[in-house]
């Protein structure tokens, strides 16, 4: 067809509104940080407790509560102490979560520590 423009009527963005499952644990799970630290709460591990296969968003002042998938979206589970909220996402080119935006702000994932790269720098 020769002429043909395509008129967007409607423009998403497909990285931060992909439909989430099961199989982007994985890509969610790491070390977050929200800036600036001010404390425990702002230092966060998203981790799989395996022997109930439930992802957990674990802070560094100890309190933990349980992540769920609902309809394709991340939502704190009930005992998250702010209710149940839904987290939106940003993912690199890699398709890793390199950003969850919780309650307005945003944690940014860290780097994982490789163990070859720890042990070098602990005997320098």
């Amino acid at each position: 067809e020769h002429g043909y423009v395509p008129i967007v009527t409607q423009q998403e963005d497909f990285l931060s509104l992909r439909n989430l499952g099961e199989k982007d644990i994985e890509k969610i799970m790491g070390h977050y940080r929200r800036e600036p630290v001010k404390n425990g709460w702002h230092k966060v591990e998203i981790i799989l407790d395996k022997s109930g296969g439930v992802l957990n968003w674990k802070n560094k002042a100890n309190v933990k509560w349980t992540l769920e998938f609902i309809n394709g979206r991340l939502w704190t589970g009930e005992n998250c102490p702010y209710g149940s909220i839904q987290l939106t996402l940003e993912w690199d080119q890699a398709g890793q979560v390199s950003k969850i935006n919780f309650m307005n702000e945003a944690y940014v994932r860290l780097p994982a520590i490789s163990t070859v790269n720890a042990s070098a720098s602990v005997n320098r």
